[in-house]
C-alpha cells in the first residue's frame, strides 16, 4: 500500500513528516493550494515547495499541531509517495 506524505524540511537535514494523503492527486493538489507563494519543482523522489525564507504562520497553522522555529525554520516541503512499512524520513541535528 502506498500513501502521498508531505515533509518538512528544515535546518541540519531535519525532515519532519506533517500530512498523509490517499494519493498524489489529492496531496498535490491540497499543495498547490497552501503552498502557492513557494517554488515548486519535480524532484528525483516527488514534488519540493521550496521558500527563500520562512514559511507564514498561517502555513504553520495548517501544516503541524504545534511550530515553533527557533534555532531553525522550515523552509521547504517535500511530497513523496511512501509504502507501508518504509523509512521515508532523515534525522541529523549536528
Amino acid at each position: 500500500m502506498q500513501f502521498a506524505v508531505v515533509i518538512a524540511e528544515g535546518p541540519n537535514s531535519v525532515e519532519v513528516p506533517c500530512r498523509i494523503f490517499s494519493d498524489l492527486a489529492k496531496a498535490e493538489a491540497f499543495c498547490d493550494e497552501l503552498l502557492k507563494d513557494a517554488e515548486k519543482s519535480k524532484e528525483e523522489d516527488g514534488i519540493r515547495y521550496y521558500y527563500q525564507d520562512e514559511i507564514s504562520d498561517n502555513i504553520a497553522e495548517v501544516m503541524f499541531t504545534n511550530y515553533y522555529g527557533g534555532c531553525g525554520e522550515c523552509y521547504a516541503f517535500t511530497l513523496k509517495l511512501v509504502n507501508e512499512n518504509e523509512k521515508f524520513v532523515g534525522f541529523d541535528l549536528d
